[in-house]
């Protein structure tokens, strides 16, 4: 927790949590003790993981549990205002790393009221120190121009997600692909492009993935009567059936990321019509469970299968 100039706070939480840590209950408490609060104003965010529609309810259940705090320690309820859930709209920062996704997941609690009664001793807060005061919004998202295939889809083209329904909770892991080699390349059959990796929310590529495409286009030129079906996968999905594109603005980032790839093969001249594309959401993960980084990287990746 960190409080500025204007009486505000930040309660940060650990991932995927809604539960107020043990120094910021303290810390709260201690704050509606020993100070004539007259009102609190409550905000909730969440870093960029999982959809938006998922993290509008997080963002929700953080704003209620401080809430809950204040109340359940005499704080009169009628006295809090706000109480407003953002999701992932109003980042501190860029979630470029774990450091920056901890300072987004949040709940900002702003105190009005007269001076201290009295003089209270210093509180240590166990919390990382935020270097901004002020909530920013992504007005946009620029791409990270490092190598070819960082591809953009056009956004005036990218169409409507098909579905919006909560998703069924995946049982088993998505079965294995074949590996990236000419001789799998058979009808029916899935491939897997190796370290074919995309930045978190978007469907730019990292810059290991270009072998991968590579090796792809080769295979395709050796062969030019295999027809393929470039899939695209996301991460992190809880309650909406896609993933949050931050650069299109659209809940269809897995088909956005078939997309790409299909940009891009078609720039190496593949004939497009030997391409097409299908976005699976997050219905067939490799990780159903997501329990670290390396598993939520490896979901959100995109696969070939040859079409008959």
């Amino acid at each position: 927790m960190r409080m500025n100039a204007q009486n505000e706070y930040y309660v940060l939480f650990d991932y995927n949590q809604s539960e107020v840590p043990d120094s910021a209950m303290a810390f709260l408490v201690k704050k509606i003790y020993t100070e004539n609060i007259k009102r609190v104003y409550l905000e909730g965010h969440c870093d960029s993981i999982g959809s938006r529609g998922y993290n509008y309810g997080l963002s929700q259940r953080r704003v209620a549990a401080v809430e809950n705090l204040l109340v359940e320690n005499g704080f009169d309820r009628k006295k809090i205002s706000g109480k407003v859930g953002f999701g992932k709209d109003k980042p501190l920062t860029t979630n470029q790393d774990a450091a920056a996704r901890q300072r987004n997941r949040r709940v900002l609690v702003k105190f009005v009221g007269g001076p201290m009664p009295k003089k209270i001793e210093k509180v240590e807060i166990a919390s990382e120190n935020l270097k901004q005061d002020t909530l920013v919004e992504f007005k946009t998202v620029r791409p990270i121009k490092t190598s070819s295939s960082h591809l953009m889809v056009n956004p005036k083209k990218v169409k409507a997600p098909s579905s919006t329904n909560k998703i069924v909770q995946q049982k088993k892991p998505a079965k294995k692909p074949k590996s990236l080699k000419i001789e799998n390349f058979k009808p029916n059959e899935t491939i897997a492009l190796p370290n074919l990796l995309f930045q978190g929310g978007r469907h730019f590529l990292i810059n290991q993935s270009s072998a991968s495409l590579d090796t792809l286009v080769r295979i395709l030129k050796n062969k030019p009567l295999i027809r393929i079906e470039i899939q695209g996968h996301v991460c992190c999905t809880t309650y909406q059936d896609d993933g949050y594109d931050w650069d299109t603005r659209t809940h269809n980032l897995s088909e956005n990321r078939a997309n790409a790839i299909k940009a891009f093969l078609v720039m190496k001249g593949i004939s497009s019509t030997r391409l097409r594309t299908k976005g699976f959401g997050g219905r067939q993960k490799l990780f159903p469970e997501e329990e670290n980084q390396y598993q939520r990287q490896r979901n959100r990746r995109v696969e070939v299968m040859v079409l008959p």
